[in-house]
């Protein structure tokens, strides 16, 4: 079990407008929310998957390769590092979370996984219709199980 599952962090796509907008939850007060907040503010996969990249670098030691350590973004100023990943304050005079690396690859690689798949974040929300026939496969027992048998008694 990874830290995602492990912290019960959670993907969601919400329909923001009609347009789709990817975010997490639920809000939990620890360093790993903190983290996958930071991550989650970044929604184009390919800038995900340059700082897949970079820790990966890192992580094998070969931090000299690494262009440019910042995974920054509106909010917060990030660094990767030989140690972690550094999270500064906003006056950038102190870090207040070292983050290991292999945990911030672990979230980085769940969220631009989460980036890749439908509905696509910016996208148009799509509308879901579901006919009397996909209510009748879920689960037994379930509410759309009880509505099935109450259209079967009115038939």
């Amino acid at each position: 079990m990874g830290i995602i599952e492990e912290q019960n962090i959670k993907f969601r796509n919400i329909n923001s407008s009609g347009n789709v907008y990817k975010t997490v939850g639920p809000i939990v007060n620890n360093d790993h929310f903190s983290v996958i907040c930071h991550i989650s503010q970044f929604k184009n996969p390919d800038t995900i998957q340059d700082f897949i990249d970079n820790v990966t670098l890192a992580i094998n030691g070969n931090f000299d390769e690494i262009n440019d350590p910042d995974v920054s973004n509106n909010d917060d100023i990030a660094f990767i590092t030989d140690s972690g990943v550094e999270l500064w304050d906003d006056n950038v005079e102190n870090v207040y979370l070292l983050y290991p690396l292999l945990s911030f690859k672990e979230m980085l690689v769940a969220w631009h996984d989460f980036l890749k798949t439908a509905p696509y974040n910016g996208k148009k929300f799509p509308e879901v219709k579901r006919t009397y026939e996909d209510y009748s496969q879920d689960q037994k027992g379930s509410y759309f199980s009880k509505l099935k048998n109450i259209f079967k008694k009115t038939s």
